[in-house]
């Protein structure tokens, strides 16, 4: 009995030790394994156990790493990130080939925890939609912008708010900055929600803006983070950002719950014949139809809830506004860089408007070197720089390589917009090569294929109504040094391709004002 008692791990013991001993063995062995480059998967940069590439993934300009990644291991490079399989692409040919050719598997979304769970809980963001009927209505939803009626309806309002902004410009009570901030808010605010921009647009963009600073905040700091490739690490307790996170989705809420109920306020007095409103925008619109067939049972099982709705005009607003403000201050930018180029766009618009006439937009298809004025700057600085990630819906087998299914696919904008093969020396602005230009290939600003954004045309149509009223009015001059126009200096280096602030002073031009 004293020998038992002195030792006391047993048989038994010893044998439920060995049953773990032999289940950890599998689970250590695919623990080592499952981050390994398979032999037939895309070349990347070297792996290291269980984390794959995760400690590589870069957190500020992404675009430039995966560039130089692309550059060392070819247009389609393979990231193991932990379990899951990643592939960056880069050439023209390859995006076009993924995204047009094979649309039908290359369009799937990842879903992506910070953005689903915390900000948008229980929301159909677009961003994030499958291909299901939800995504297939909220695109038909949005011809109602962006289709040709819509963008025919649309062409007053982007004026009117164009010709605010020259105002005040003019005035110069406030920065510049601010006042085409406020321009690009308040053109995506009047296109989703009507006549509540007219009276909250001001209101409204500074919160707004607070929000979505902390938005953009939210998502960089873990887009490329191990929370967001591998989501089971969501149980651990006592991580801020999520809280932050979560506080993010309900400011935003609590911003479009108010202006939807403006916004249902104003089709109550339309309705009671109070007021009559010329342009009701996206989601007014979508309210005043679904009102008129309510008695229609067959259509208002396919209406969309105010949840939804809401969803959609956040949506919207949130792809609008900042990517049209990076591009028009970068535009700004690049013209008072290039007097030479600001003349001969001056010079244009002098000749098909006139001088001393302020262009229209029934001038807008008059104007092709303005176009290509924008056209190149969403080349050469594009706002989105990495395309939104996608997410292979079957497995495929592409020049020569063997992609699983899952497998998150990253397209570099950036990269196809500077590929030499397309655009001859494309670290310079070089408006002339759009003038003459038979499409765009290789430019891909707004996406490609099904998960193109749906509102390109509105987007140029919007900065070349602008453009032309700017250029048509003043004169551009750095107001003190020139600002540095590289990527590495000269702009943010966020999810956002947006220039640091510089000074530039708008000066009148004679017989204009």
């Amino acid at each position: 009995m004293a020998a038992d008692s002195a030792n006391p791990v047993g048989s038994s013991d010893y044998l439920a030790i060995s049953i773990v001993l032999v289940a950890l063995v599998p689970i250590v062995s695919w623990l080592l394994r499952c981050n390994q480059r398979p032999k037939t998967f895309p070349p990347g940069p070297p792996t290291i156990p269980i984390l794959g590439n995760i400690h590589q993934m870069p957190t500020t300009h992404t675009y430039l790493k995966f560039a130089e990644w692309s550059k060392q291991y070819g247009d389609i490079v393979g990231l193991r990130i932990g379990p899951q399989s990643m592939v960056i692409i880069s050439s023209p040919e390859l995006i076009r080939e993924m995204f047009v050719n094979r649309g039908v598997i290359y369009s799937g979304r990842p879903v992506l925890y910070v953005s689903r769970d915390l900000i948008f809980p229980d929301q159909d963001h677009m961003f994030m939609m499958q291909n299901d009927e939800m995504l297939r209505r909220t695109r038909t939803a949005l011809k109602r912008l962006t289709g040709p009626a819509g963008l025919k309806e649309a062409l007053p309002l982007q004026e009117a708010t164009a010709a605010k902004l020259i105002s005040d410009l003019s005035d110069g009570n406030e920065p510049p900055e601010r006042c085409i901030r406020l321009w690009s808010f308040t053109i995506a605010m009047t296109a989703i929600l009507g006549p509540v921009a007219e009276d909250r647009a001001s209101e409204v963009l500074d919160e707004w803006t607070h929000i979505q600073h902390r938005l953009i905040e939210s998502v960089e700091a873990t887009m490329s983070s191990a929370f967001e490739l591998l989501p089971f690490l969501k149980y651990l307790p006592f991580i801020p950002w999520k809280e932050n996170a979560k506080q993010i989705g309900i400011s935003l809420r609590a911003v479009y719950t108010d202006l939807f109920g403006r916004l249902k306020f104003h089709l109550s007095q339309a309705q009671s014949s109070v007021v009559d409103i010329k342009y009701w925008g996206l989601i007014g619109s979508i309210l005043r139809d679904q009102e008129r067939e309510k008695e229609n049972v067959e259509k208002t099982n396919s209406h969309f809830t105010d949840s939804q709705l809401k969803t959609l005009a956040q949506f919207v607003q949130d792809a609008a506004t900042d990517t049209t403000l990076s591009t028009a201050m970068t535009c700004i930018m690049a013209l008072t860089a290039n007097p030479h180029l600001l003349q001969k766009v001056q010079k244009e618009v002098d000749a098909v408007c006139g001088r001393g006439s302020v262009p229209s937009y029934t001038n807008i298809d008059k104007l092709p070197y303005v176009r290509a004025c924008v056209l190149e700057t969403l080349r050469w600085r594009p706002p989105a720089p990495v395309l939104l990630p996608h997410r292979l819906e079957q497995d495929d087998h592409i020049r020569g390589f063997y992609l699983p299914k899952g497998t998150m696919i990253i397209a570099n904008g950036w990269a196809a917009n500077h590929d030499p093969g397309h655009f001859e020396r494309p670290e310079v602005f070089n408006p002339d090569r759009f003038v003459d230009a038979q499409g765009y290939p290789g430019l891909y600003p707004f996406g490609l294929g099904r998960r193109s954004c749906p509102g390109d045309n509105f987007a140029l149509n919007t900065l070349i109504i602008m453009i032309s009223k700017l250029v048509s009015s003043f004169d551009l001059a750095f107001d003190g040094p020139a600002p540095d126009l590289s990527i590495e200096n000269g702009y943010g280096a966020g999810v956002i391709m947006s220039p640091k602030s510089f000074p530039v002073k708008f000066i009148r031009r004679k017989d204009i004002f």
